[in-house]
């Protein structure tokens, strides 16, 4: 058998050898160029990972910073609220205040009345 080729990725072994009989029987300059191409194809993906990374750290840190803002924000919008729901409630209680209201009574009747004044009546 010949030279086993193998290629690590970040964690991950390509074992060139141990791939299915198909792939054993490819001539030594397909697999040179196969591995040239894996080589070129992780480079790649390494330097794009390597320039998006300070930029995902630059966006974390800025969405902690808007986080913190909104909290801030919340917690005096929550105190704004209380303030706001005491003096309503002081407001309805005070609305709401029972007062008595003086109406006349009738005077006691002080003397006869006929059938005639009943009957005017209705």
């Amino acid at each position: 058998m010949g030279k086993v080729k193998k290629v690590a990725v970040e964690g991950y072994v390509v074992d060139f050898g141990k791939l299915s009989s198909q792939s054993r029987g490819i001539h030594g300059s397909n697999m040179d160029a196969l591995q040239a191409l894996l080589n070129t194809t992780v480079g790649k993906l390494t330097e794009n990972n390597d320039a998006l990374e300070p930029g995902m750290i630059v966006m974390k840190e800025e969405n902690k910073a808007i986080v913190m803002t909104l909290n801030t924000r919340i917690e005096e919008l929550e105190g704004e609220l209380m303030v706001y729901r005491i003096l309503m409630g002081k407001n309805v209680l005070g609305a709401i205040s029972i007062h008595k209201i003086n109406v006349l009574k009738p005077k006691k009747f002080k003397g006869a009345r006929s059938a005639r004044d009943v009957d005017n009546l209705l």
